[in-house]
């Protein structure tokens, strides 16, 4: 569970560094630190938990709610024995879902686990960007328009980007990540975690 609950929190940092509203400039990294372990305390259980449900329904050809070791690939019969063993049936015996409980795997060495590291960093980081690009288009479409209408000098300072911005690009940047925040989509973001 540990080696899973690292690997969640180093997708959640990801998303932190570039995300446009977890990774806000103006959010202590004190708080964005605590939002990134809270999160990933909640994620993880939950996680392994619907992995698990989903793994049972995949392998239950008959879809009988009962598991039995003709339904099992050969890479997972050991694994598949030792649960028939702990709950105290027999090898022509099957197991329910609430039996059903594999253990993640496990990197056999820490390249390996650094690699894995790695790469649910960069998931992070694009879930954060997809989501940063289209805020940022925002404000370029905003920028857009007050050079068109002729105020681009009239700029203000955007703390997120930590540079200074257009008069409209702040103003649909704003309204872009309100909107953002009452559609619901930070709730798609954690999801998609």
């Amino acid at each position: 569970i540990f080696v899973s609950f690292t690997l969640v929190v180093t997708r959640m940092s990801g998303m932190v560094v570039i995300g446009p509203v977890f990774g806000h400039p103006a959010i202590p990294l004190q708080i964005r630190v605590f939002l990134v372990l809270a999160m990933s305390f909640v994620i993880t259980p939950a996680l392994l938990g619907s992995s698990q449900q989903r793994t049972f329904r995949l392998l239950d050809r008959n879809h009988d709610q009962v598991l039995t070791a003709d339904e099992i690939p050969g890479s997972l019969k050991a694994q598949f024995e030792s649960l028939l063993r702990a709950a105290g049936k027999r090898d022509v015996d099957g197991l329910t879902p609430d039996e059903f409980r594999l253990s993640p795997p496990l990197p056999e060495t820490l390249v390996e686990y650094a690699g894995l590291a790695l790469v649910e960093f960069g998931l992070g980081i694009a879930l954060g960007l997809g989501v940063m690009t289209i805020v940022s288009g925002l404000q370029m479409a905003g920028s857009l328009i007050d050079a068109q209408i002729g105020v681009s000098l009239g700029s203000v300072f955007n703390p997120e980007f930590e540079g200074d911005a257009s008069l409209w690009g702040e103003l649909l940047h704003q309204v872009g990540l309100v909107v953002f925040l009452i559609v619901g989509c930070h709730h798609l973001i954690v999801s998609a975690l």
